[in-house]
């Protein structure tokens, strides 16, 4: 999937797992999933000026480029990236890395909706943060080898997508704000 996305659009990977799992039911285009997402850290922790706002900048499929304000790191990584705001689970006696709640940072990683929608970390991350959103899907876009190989679906359930092996890119917006 291309980088030329509007504003206030966010590339989210839903993993093959993940639907046949059946947390969130099946994804829909048109309609709403109301769900936390994940991020997976891309790239080593980047410095930013003081007063840069958050903000994303896609780079393709569900890569991005993001200025984050960090939140929290106890139980997750909580970031602030503008347009939603994102966790990471950070598991029990692990460190969080360069993450300091407070600072603000630049770094790349993927968005996804989360895995886990009813572990402690995520309802943590929910309740003091707002990390939950729901989100209205404009397109789903199922690949099951590579960008050659995208295909525009209707719906993610386990009649369209595979458990393993294959996952969609679903193009949405905040249906909540």
């Amino acid at each position: 999937m291309t980088s030329d996305q509007p504003a206030k659009t966010v590339t989210l990977l839903y993993d093959g797992w993940q639907v046949w799992d059946g947390q969130l039911g099946p994804v829909r285009v048109g309609a709403d999933v109301v769900a936390s997402v994940e991020f997976v850290q891309r790239s080593a922790l980047r410095p930013v000026a003081s007063g840069t706002p958050p903000g994303l900048e896609h780079l393709g499929d569900a890569r991005y480029l993001a200025t984050a304000e960090v939140l929290d790191t106890v139980g997750a990584v909580v970031l602030d990236l503008g347009v939603l705001r994102a966790v990471r689970w950070v598991r029990p006696g692990e460190d969080p890395g360069d993450f300091t709640a407070g600072t603000t940072v630049s770094l790349e990683l993927s968005l996804s909706l989360t895995g886990w929608p009813d572990a402690p970390w995520t309802n943590r991350a929910a309740e003091l943060h707002g990390t939950e959103h729901r989100w209205r899907v404009h397109r789903i876009v199922r690949r099951t080898a590579g960008a050659d190989d995208d295909t525009d679906i209707d719906e993610a359930d386990v009649e369209s997508v595979e458990s393993s092996g294959q996952y969609c890119l679903l193009e949405c917006t905040q249906a909540d704000g």
